[in-house]
Order: structure tokens, then C-alpha cells, then sequence
């Protein structure tokens, strides 16, 4: 008898998906609100105070940093690099977006207040300008100025950095004019109502933007896996009642053949200690099936905006599905680099989950309709 091979786009599917879904949870905690800026910086660095104020109860750090993309930075001696993507940083914005250092130190909290001169590079922009040299304290020309190097990150790009190398200034400095695009963030998890608070308010002091919740959109990219895991489970909860079926009915005829022998006193015990574990297992059962609950109707308490508000009124239902099909045909969005990224691996997360899928089709027509019956057709 020959060796039975699965399909290759099994385990291939499935190596990629588990690679998508390391990324996907490689992605931060955050919200995040995009915007053009239409003012001077210094009007959205002086409306964070007020912004947090509002935030205070519901949020513990929010920063706002804006991004400019293929800068050129060059230092004494002719190096130079460009393509460089710039990060301006407020207060705060090393808490929100924590980066290792291979060297020195992150811009100071009294650098990201004032209008200090400083900058971090990345390390491979740091070798790329000053080689085997020690950047730390040298300085570097940014649009005809010199910033001191403070630090030097450790190379981290995200998939959604475009950019070769990455440089990070205060967002306070003279230089840090001409984004393309500015983010006020905070940190934190799937919480709706947060979600909405901080629109209001970013929507209120920044002007109109675009709203990425980190954490609930790793959650939809995930739902793929969600009815998959919800479909086995049901499927091994279908087994267990199958087998507490077929184990109390053996237990109750062993408790009739007893009793046919025995006075009940004498089977009081054996009856007592059966029904005590056929309790413990309906209760287990119960508790799976409360889990299995909540873990289907989570996505429903998340995603509140698939919800209608009345289920039983087509109107409501009609006006629901066009809230939402304009607010996914909205013509501008402004899709930050963390956002790109987590996209790519929902991207790949959802081809390598349908990848396995159709291997695992495909595997099973194998079986139904083996080789030979079919070249015997």
C-alpha cells in the first residue's frame, strides 16, 4: 500500500500564515489619526496639551509626529544619503513607538519639548554617512543646518516604510516644516468607545484625517482563523457530547445490571460518584460552550458599526450597509506606515489560510476519487 502524501499547499499555506500572523502580532497597540497639515506646526504642537487634557481619562500617552519623506542628509567630508524618511517627534512619541538603540540615546524629553538640534539616525543611515566612525556627537547637515547625532536606532523598517534610511528630529525644530503627513496617536487596545472619543477630539483639534485602530484591525485580519477555530471546536464539541452520549448510557445500564443484584444501599455509592462526574462533564460542557459563546460574539461587540440599530427594520439595515460602503469608498485616506504593514500581513495571512484551505479540499477529492478509480474512467 503506497504512502498517502498531503497536498503541498497544506503545509505551505500554512507556514505562511504563520508568518503573517508572527507580523500581525508584531504590529503596536495603537490608534492612530492621519491628517495633511493645512496650519503651522506650531498650532498642532501647542493644540496637544489641550488634545490630552481631553484624552486624560481614557488614554495615559498620546504623541504627534509628522513624516517626510526622501530627505537627503550629508556631513563634513562630502558623505551623504538620501532617500532618507524623517520622522519629526513630539512629547511622548518614544513611549507610544519604542525603538532600540544600537548607540546613545533617544531624543530627550527636553529635546522633543523645545527646539533642540538633534537627531537619531538609523543605523545603517548612521554607517552609510560616517562609516566605521562614531557618529555619536558628530554632525550632520539637514536643508542647510547642523543637528547633532544624540543617537543611533537600531534598523528596524517597517514594511510600510518606503525609504531605504530613517532620521528622527524634535518635531519643535526650525527644520521640521514640509511633512507629507502628521499622525497623533495613542496607545491602546480594541476599545470602541475609545476609538470614537479619540476621532472626535483629533477630528476637532486637527482638523479632517482618517482613523486606524491598530489592535481592531488585527483583530478583522484575524477573523479568518476566528470561524476557522470556531468550526473545529463546534466540531470537537459535537465529539464530546457524542462521547458523554455513548459513557453515561453504558454507565446507566451498568446501574440497572447492579441493581437486579444488589439492594439500592449497596449501589449508592457507584450511582452517587456517577452522577457526580456526569455533572462535573455537563458543566465543563457548559463552560465550553459559553466560551465558544462569547469568542463568536466578541467580533460583534467590537465591530459595533456592522451592527444596525434596529435588526428587525430593513431601513436601518439598508442604512447600516451604506454607512459602510461609503466610508470604505472614501476617496482620501491617509494610510500611515504602520497601518501598510499590518495590511501586508493581513494580506499574506489571508492567501496562506486560503492556500491551506484549497490543499486541504483537495487532499480530501483525493481520497474520494483516488488515481486509479479515475484512470479506470
Amino acid at each position: 500500500m503506497a504512502k498517502r502524501r498531503i497536498h503541498f499547499l497544506i503545509p505551505l499555506g500554512g507556514l505562511i500564515a504563520l508568518a503573517a500572523l508572527i507580523g500581525l502580532l508584531g504590529t503596536p497597540k495603537l490608534i492612530q489619526y492621519a491628517f495633511l497639515p493645512s496650519n503651522e506646526l506650531s498650532v498642532y504642537i501647542d493644540n496637544m496639551e489641550p488634545f490630552r487634557q481631553a484624552l486624560a481619562d481614557a488614554a495615559e500617552i498620546t504623541a504627534l509626529h509628522g513624516v517626510k519623506a526622501d530627505v537627503s542628509l550629508s556631513v563634513e567630508g562630502g558623505a551623504n544619503a538620501s532617500g532618507v524618511t524623517l520622522y519629526m517627534v513630539g512629547e511622548r512619541w518614544n513611549e507610544a513607538y519604542p525603538r532600540p538603540m544600537a548607540a546613545g540615546e533617544p531624543l530627550s524629553p527636553a529635546a522633543l519639548k523645545g527646539r533642540s538640534r538633534s537627531i537619531v539616525l538609523d543605523e545603517q543611515l548612521a554607517f552609510q554617512l560616517f562609516g566605521d566612525r562614531d557618529p555619536i556627537g558628530r554632525a550632520v547637515t539637514l536643508s542647510g543646518q547642523a543637528f547633532q547625532v544624540v543617537g543611533v536606532a537600531k534598523h528596524a523598517r517597517r514594511v510600510g516604510e518606503t525609504g531605504p534610511y530613517a532620521a528622527w528630529i524634535p518635531l519643535g525644530s526650525d527644520e521640521a516644516s514640509g511633512c507629507d503627513l502628521m499622525v497623533v496617536s495613542a496607545v491602546s487596545g480594541i476599545d470602541g468607545g475609545l476609538m470614537t472619543l479619540f476621532e472626535g477630539e483629533a477630528r476637532d483639534f486637527f482638523g479632517p484625517g482618517t482613523l486606524y485602530g491598530l489592535m481592531k484591525e488585527r483583530m478583522r485580519a484575524g477573523m479568518i482563523l476566528r470561524f476557522i477555530a470556531l468550526a473545529l471546536a463546534l466540531r470537537l464539541l459535537a465529539l464530546w457530547i457524542g462521547v458523554l452520549k455513548r459513557v453515561g448510557g453504558a454507565w446507566i445500564a451498568e446501574y440497572r445490571a447492579r441493581m437486579k443484584e444488589a439492594y439500592f444501599s449497596k449501589v449508592l455509592g457507584f450511582a452517587l460518584s456517577r452522577c457526580l462526574a456526569m455533572l462535573l462533564a455537563a458543566a465543563a460542557t457548559l463552560a465550553a460552550c459559553w466560551a465558544l459563546m462569547n469568542f463568536f460574539v466578541e467580533p460583534v461587540m467590537v465591530f459595533v458599526e456592522w451592527v444596525p440599530e434596529v435588526l428587525v427594520s430593513f431601513n436601518s439595515i439598508r442604512g447600516r450597509f451604506w454607512e459602510l460602503t461609503g466610508a470604505a469608498a472614501a476617496p482620501v485616506a491617509y494610510v500611515t506606515a504602520e497601518m501598510a504593514e499590518l495590511r501586508f500581513w493581513a494580506f499574506l495571512l489571508r492567501w496562506g489560510v486560503i492556500a491551506a484551505l484549497i490543499g486541504a479540499l483537495l487532499d480530501r477529492l483525493a481520497l474520494i476519487f483516488p488515481k486509479e478509480n479515475r484512470a479506470k474512467q
